[in-house]
């Protein structure tokens, strides 16, 4: 009695010991049997399929060694099922045949033969539900018809598990990262997915934004993302790439209305929702934009003013600088930085520099516009540098009135370090 235990428990040991080894209940093969029959994935597997499809047909291969022709016979074998449920602790059940279709005597004339299971999803998730469907289990036990064929007690067993799931729309996290240049005009977001299977339908792919959940994150997650202002993004599309099997959703974001120069970062929660797909890994996918700003750094600013009165010619005025003060921002001495200017002129949208000089070097001519460009007809002031910190400051020849006011910019640049100065030209 104490052998015949034994050797029990071994069987069951041999037959369940996947479903611990493996998450995804699929088994490795066995083949090294000293048997003649058996089959060559056996114990408990997943019948993985989705409701995308209406039928699946699930493949069992049987190695028949004889390589003589062999009557074998499936049985659905409750007490099989009964004693998986004991030794894992669970509550499976058996699939009704009215699911599936599988023929359950068949002669073999080859030494592997495949042997499908075909389950009628549809009908199994309309009358189970998708959720119940995976409680269901085919217990099938292959024997041999003829006295003579050895059989493996273990690898004659198959426990074919119902694992139905909704094909899934799959995004690389819950929280997208986006990083955007505060230059860009149009400012664009693209949500990218990959999904597992063919034909997806984007009509049935529903999402909504949310703003309001964005204090709920902040609680949840301590953080301090600011929603996006109301009329600061609209819907543009989505497309489904069937070649690469990648979903896009695409917003337009209004630079007019969110502040592209904020340092804040912006969130915009979308929630999505399917009857017949499922999203991972959540429903839930919040967009985290923040602006990459462009403008040059500075390591000081100053503020000069000069006034002067309309001009006929090119006579211009000084305005002193602190070069000692440039010396230690710039992390320099004020010889070696005298021994070394370079200016850089710095255009209107604060972040175009001009390197090349438009004026009496190191200086530059600056248009009506306020950016630093070549002597023309749309030139207005120039601001050249002399020796020991001075700027030369003066105007285009009858092209100011009194009452007018200018205001150009030029860097000073040493080693990669910049310090900006902002002249203010008053006409009086």
């Amino acid at each position: 009695m104490k052998k015949l235990i034994l050797y029990t428990c071994v069987l069951l040991s041999g037959l369940f010991v996947s479903c611990n080894d493996s998450e995804d209940e699929s088994l490795n093969e066995r083949t090294s049997f000293n048997a003649d029959l058996y089959f060559e994935t056996y114990g408990f597997q997943a019948a993985k399929m989705s409701t995308v499809d209406e039928e699946f047909s699930y493949s069992l291969k049987i190695i028949n060694k004889d390589d003589q022709p062999l009557n074998v016979t499936l049985k659905i074998d409750e007490q099989l099922l009964k004693d998986y449920n004991s030794f894992q602790e669970s509550n499976y059940k058996i699939l009704p045949e009215a699911y599936y279709t599988l023929t359950k005597s068949l002669e073999l004339k080859a030494v592997e033969t495949t042997l499908p299971i075909v389950f009628n999803i549809k009908k199994i998730v309309d009358e189970l539900g998708l959720e119940a469907s995976a409680n269901y289990v085919i217990p099938i036990k292959l024997q041999s018809n003829s006295g003579e064929t050895v059989n493996s007690e273990v690898g004659t067993q198959a426990l074919v598990h119902v694992a139905i799931s909704k094909p899934t729309v799959i995004f690389d996290k819950n929280v997208l990262k986006y990083t955007i240049d505060d230059t860009v005009a149009k400012p664009v977001l693209k949500i990218l997915a990959k999904y597992d299977f063919d034909n997806l339908d984007i009509s049935k792919v529903i999402f909504t934004a949310n703003p309001s959940k964005v204090a709920a994150y902040n609680t949840a997650n301590n953080t301090n993302y600011v929603s996006f202002p109301a009329g600061s993004y609209s819907f543009q599309s989505i497309v489904a790439d069937e070649s690469k099997h990648e979903l896009t959703i695409t917003y337009l974001l209004d630079p007019k209305v969110i502040n592209t120069e904020s340092t804040d970062s912006y969130m915009l929660p979308l929630d999505f929702s399917s009857g017949e797909y499922a999203f991972a890994p959540d429903t839930a996918i919040y967009l985290d934009l923040s602006f990459h700003s462009t403008k040059p750094v500075y390591e000081g600013v100053f503020e000069l003013v000069t006034n002067q009165p309309p001009t006929n010619d090119y006579s211009g005025y000084q305005v002193t600088i602190d070069l000692a003060q440039a010396a230690q921002l710039l992390k320099t001495t004020e010889a070696d930085l005298k021994s070394n200017i370079v200016f850089y002129g710095i255009n209107k949208d604060d972040r175009t520099l001009i390197k090349g000089y438009t004026a009496n070097p190191p200086g530059f001519w600056f248009s009506k516009n306020g950016n630093a460009e070549g002597y023309n007809d749309n030139s207005l002031v120039y601001v050249e540098y002399a020796p020991d910190g001075i700027f030369n400051v003066g105007q285009f020849p009858n092209s100011t009135v009194s009452g007018d006011t200018y205001v150009v910019s030029m860097a000073l640049v040493h080693n990669g370090l910049m310090v900006r100065y902002n002249i203010t030209l008053n006409i009086n």
